[in-house]
């Protein structure tokens, strides 16, 4: 087996032989990268001199797949997919992004651990939420900037992009207030339903008929009447900031009947319980605590701290610390 510093190696140096003739001149260079909770990652850049943008994939969630069990092939293949379906082009304006005016419908929240990430936040605008840090992105992949975009990409917001865009970090939280609070931005999901729905889509790649698929599905995941729902945002990344947005917490509220527990899955998404079905609260901070396992320590992990909304305050709060599990 390849050792990481090998398998690096290998990929940068074969790589374009897996990609279209086009791409034959294109550089390839690997750029460590620091990421959320200070993670650094290494991102693989394949270039076009004509281009001033290249998406970057980072190589470390592959050499875990690789260590899996996933033969190298497959991942030299995959990594070709990516790049060609994520092609920004040539004929490109890359400056556009440096106006306001381009992105501003466009910027985005995202939500941190504070404590995790002093470092990667000292170059970034932010402000505090309670033992959160708030945090802002555009999403590149909804601009008219790249025509051959298959996926999402996005660009988190530096303290000198800020200071080009000549706006407050208080005009750019209410921004990416509006934007991550717009209609059809959000979801609030029932928990059932979603791993139901996941189920069903995967009993039908399984060769299984629609009708029988749904039966089967339902069968096996019981009692329907889940009061915990999903909160995240309509991609499903960096969705757990939707919690900052009033008009969210609100319609949440309403589904669930009132006041609620926040319980952080990921950076991605929440779940929220009702106060009337939690008879303990020390029992939501235990399943936090074991239920963010798989994360901890990765770029996805938020907090493992329990929080509350007030619906007649309209406020978020903590009801528990993570404290007694440090």
């Amino acid at each position: 087996m390849l050792s990481y510093e090998e398998f690096k190696s290998k990929i940068s140096k074969e790589i374009l032989d897996y990609l279209p003739d086009e791409y034959a001149d294109y550089e390839v260079k690997i750029v460590p990268t620091l990421k959320n909770n200070e993670k650094n990652l290494d991102g693989l850049l394949i270039k076009n001199s004509k281009s001033n943008i290249a998406p970057n994939i980072y190589l470390n969630d592959f050499y875990d797949a690789y260590k899996d069990g996933v033969t190298i092939k497959e991942i030299f293949e995959k990594i070709a997919q990516i790049r060609t379906t994520t092609d920004p082009g040539s004929d490109i304006d890359p400056t556009k992004v440096l106006k306001y005016s381009y992105v501003k419908d466009h910027i985005y929240l995202c939500l941190v651990n504070y404590d995790l990430n002093r470092k990667y936040l000292s170059e970034r605008p932010f402000r505090r939420f309670m033992d959160l840090a708030v945090m802002y992105y555009v999403n590149i992949s909804e601009c008219d900037l790249m025509q051959n975009v298959d996926g999402r990409m996005i660009m988190c917001i530096t303290n000198d992009l800020l200071k080009g865009y000549k706006v407050t970090e208080d005009e750019l939280y209410k921004t990416a207030v509006r934007n991550t609070g717009r209609q059809g931005k959000y979801v609030i999901k029932n928990v059932r339903d979603e791993v139901v729905s996941l189920r069903i889509e995967h009993l039908i790649g399984e060769g299984m008929d629609e009708l029988t698929a749904i039966e089967n599905a339902n069968e096996e995941f019981g009692d329907p009447d889940c009061d915990m729902m999903v909160l995240s945002n309509a991609e499903g990344l960096r969705g757990a900031a939707v919690i900052l947005c009033k008009k969210v917490l609100k319609e949440a509220a309403s589904v669930v009947g009132g006041d609620f527990y926040i319980l952080p899955s990921s950076v991605d998404e929440v779940f929220i319980l009702p106060f009337k079905t939690v008879p303990d609260e020390e029992q939501l901070i235990d399943m936090v605590y074991e239920a963010n396992g798989p994360v901890r320590g990765t770029d996805k992990y938020l907090s493992d701290n329990v929080y509350f909304y007030d619906s007649k305050k309209c406020e978020i709060g903590i009801a528990k610390s993570s404290a007694c599990h440090k």
